[in-house]
């Protein structure tokens, strides 16, 4: 790396993060609120500061910068407030109800699982393309790709005039039956398209989906096509501010599969960036758990808006199928779940009981505190009332922040009208979001047959470490880290830094999993192989330069559950393909227990995986000497806070980016960092470990 830097960046629902790093000078972290709809200006921000802290101008950092990823809540936020593009879809003729269908789920589908015993009292998700915007057109391949009925032309070509003139369609979505086996159709009607609007954006569900299940399909493809505007407007304005300075920069941005890819591929694919910040923490916690000699790993993101989390057993996990704002997603992605629990969630009384989310202030208004028109009370503002929060210490003290209209939003909407203190309504909004945090972890692990209790929690994002304690006192977890000090609020940041470039490929594969397929199934990785290798030399890299990896999703025949097994390399022999299928046998009674598969029933591909890395050089963590346990040298004072059974407790407050290796703080404690709090509550402790990592330490 010499004298360049690396950049990392992390578009929040609140807050922007940016990590910079270079040999020299090792890590800096910055943060600035995020900017809707222009989310390019809180970048730029957050640049901006992290170039103030190196004492240069952004655009020397940008002349510097070998490379910048990024990670960008943009697909999300449209998908959220609806705010795509007008889609169209040509499909096969018969099949035009498909979306609307929604295999029977759709007064359920998204939705907690209680929704489904009171389906009457349930609406169906927002229409991506209505009835009228869907035209059938006749084509037919089969199962095993053979052409059993050419595109008509002429049929497409009016359908797609009736969707441009008539229905003012901005995006085209193709999904035909069985297309993955054979895309000819595809491909044809969309050079069709191109002849007549030349400038209709248009997406093929061979190319963004290609496996079997025509819903999923079509469903991720009308997504996709209805997310690629925004996201490539937002990618084209990026650059522009970007390459004004550095006409050369280096820019990728990070994708839900866990590696990074060039904006125009992934603006193309839009749908893949769906997830993409905490995807980035995910690769983060993955480098502190092995710097911890840890292989059981829970990663936990609390930020503005939302709490997610993901299992490591020594690497990301994987789904093929993902469920957002109600709608399924089908491309590969790092496994995540996530609930509206975050700072900005915004708590209510209703009839006598008390809310916290889904529903969140978000960054514009935000919370009450932050002053900027927001004037129903949230998780943070309840926080800055209990005293957990420093009102003129939020982001180094560059946010100033009301305490006191916090404490009157929440007397007025939440104490009043439930008979209870302004406190004690406070430290009831942090005990609901926690209890829901808590319940997500439980739900995360025990349905993918893990005990929470053999899991650390690994805490990131910026709100993350004031709860970190409340959540592990309910989910009893092995242990809670705080890594590396205050840059665990930007640690998405920093992962997706640290992240590679690569290429996910998908391919539906219905073979039998058996030793006679073994031939079948080399072929198919073969081809597979092939078309990954086209993509990857179109983007100027030697394939035989990158590392690949397989894998298939096989489940046992008239079941539904689906496992991402491991394939080796190299030749796939009849052996090989038994040993597969073994592994599959004892991965599923790890997951599920031993009577829940049906071995006599056989075994089936799904889906088979390939992708390529293109590895780089991955700094590790610096290491320090353990110091004193005294941590006095950095006691800033002493603060009054509400705690349940204590009530108000004088709690010494901490600098905790002047905290050293070896420093164990006694709670009741705070320790302000630059970037995040952490609430250390009574019988507490935390410990400062020789990479900065804090592990919490609950009573003994």
């Amino acid at each position: 790396m010499s004298d360049g830097w690396v950049a990392g960046t992390d578009i929040g629902g609140t807050f922007t993060d940016c990590v910079v790093f270079s040999d020299r000078a090792g890590w800096t972290i910055a943060k600035a609120p995020s900017t809707p709809p222009n989310f390019e200006e809180g970048l730029w921000n957050a640049l901006a500061a992290a170039a103030a802290k190196l004492g240069t101008t952004t655009e020397a950092l940008l002349s510097r910068t070998l490379r910048l990823a990024h990670g960008t809540t943009v697909a999300t936020n449209a998908l959220i407030n609806e705010s795509g593009a007008r889609v169209g879809l040509l499909t096969t003729k018969g099949f035009e109800e498909t979306l609307w269908q929604m295999r029977g789920a759709a007064y359920c589908q998204g939705l907690p699982m209680e929704a489904w015993y009171n389906k009457v009292g349930n609406s169906r998700p927002f229409e991506i393309v209505p009835r009228e915007r869907i035209a059938g057109i006749s084509e037919r391949v089969d199962r095993n790709g053979r052409m059993l009925c050419p595109l008509n032309e002429d049929e497409t070509r009016r359908a797609v005039r009736l969707l441009v003139e008539e229905h003012h369609i901005e995006a085209l979505a193709i999904g035909f039956l069985w297309s993955f086996a054979n895309p000819d159709n595809e491909r044809c009607a969309r050079h069709i398209v191109g002849e007549l609007w030349p400038d209709l954006p248009v997406t093929l569900s061979s190319d963004v989906a290609p496996i079997a299940g025509e819903y999923e399909r079509f469903s991720t493809t009308v997504l996709s096509a209805y997310l690629r505007g925004e996201v490539e407007r937002y990618v084209t304005r990026m650059l522009e501010r970007l390459r004004s300075s550095r006409p050369d920069l280096s820019v990728f941005l990070m994708q839900a599969d866990g590696g990074v890819a060039v904006p125009e591929r992934a603006a193309a694919q839009s749908v893949r960036l769906l997830q993409s910040g905490p995807v980035g923490g995910v690769v983060a916690g993955l480098a502190v758990a092995e710097s911890l000699g840890l292989e059981r790993v829970l990663t936990c993101d609390m930020g503005g808006t939302s709490f997610d989390v993901c299992l490591l057993d020594g690497r990301a996990p994987y789904t093929q199928r993902s469920t957002h704002n109600r709608h399924v997603v089908v491309t590969r992605m790092v496994d995540i779940e996530s609930i509206g629990a975050g700072g900005g969630s915004i708590a209510r009384a209703k009839g006598g009981n008390l809310t916290v989310g889904p529903d969140s202030a978000g960054a514009n208004p935000g919370p009450v505190c932050y002053g900027r028109g927001g004037g129903e009370p949230t998780v943070t503002d309840a926080n800055l009332v209990l005293g957990y929060l420093n009102p003129r210490a939020i982001l180094g003290g560059r946010m100033k922040v009301d305490s006191e209209a916090a404490r009157a939003a929440i007397g007025e909407r939440i104490a009043q009208p439930l008979g209870l203190s302004v406190e004690e309504a406070a430290l009831s909004i942090v005990r609901i979001v926690n209890a829901h945090m808590a319940d997500l972890i439980r739900f995360h692990t025990l349905r993918r047959g893990k005990d929470p209790r053999d899991y650390h929690i690994v805490c990131f994002g910026g709100a993350t470490a004031l709860h970190a304690a409340g959540i592990a006192d309910q989910t009893a977890v092995a242990g809670t880290i705080v890594p590396l000090a205050g840059a665990a609020t930007v640690l998405s940041a920093l992962g997706i830094a640290r992240t590679d470039r690569s290429w996910t490929f998908s391919r539906g594969c219905t073979l039998e999993l058996s030793e006679e397929n073994h031939a079948a199934l080399a072929v198919a990785f073969s081809q597979l192989e092939d078309r990954a290798a086209e993509q990857i030399e179109e983007e100027g890299l030697d394939p035989a330069d990158l590392l690949w990896t397989r894998s298939a999703s096989v489940r046992y025949r008239l079941q539904t559950n689906e496992l991402d097994v491991p394939v080796p390399a190299g030749r796939l022999t009849a052996a090989r393909v038994g040993h597969l299928a073994r592994r599959f046998d004892r991965l599923y009674t790890r997951t599920y227990g031993k009577a829940a598969g049906f071995r006599e029933a056989g075994r089936e591909l799904v889906t088979i995986h390939v992708q390529a890395v293109a590895p780089g050089d991955h700094e590790k963590f610096p290491r320090y000497p353990l110091a004193s346990p005294d941590p006095g040298h950095a006691r800033s004072g002493t603060r009054s806070c509400y705690f349940a059974e204590h009530g108000f407790t004088d709690t010494a407050v901490y600098d905790g980016d002047r905290l050293v290796s070896g420093n164990i703080v006694e709670g009741p404690a705070i320790l302000e960092t630059e970037g995040t709090t952490v609430l250390v509550p009574p019988t507490w402790r935390a410990r400062y470990d020789e990479y900065r990592h804090i592990a919490l330490e609950g009573p003994r």
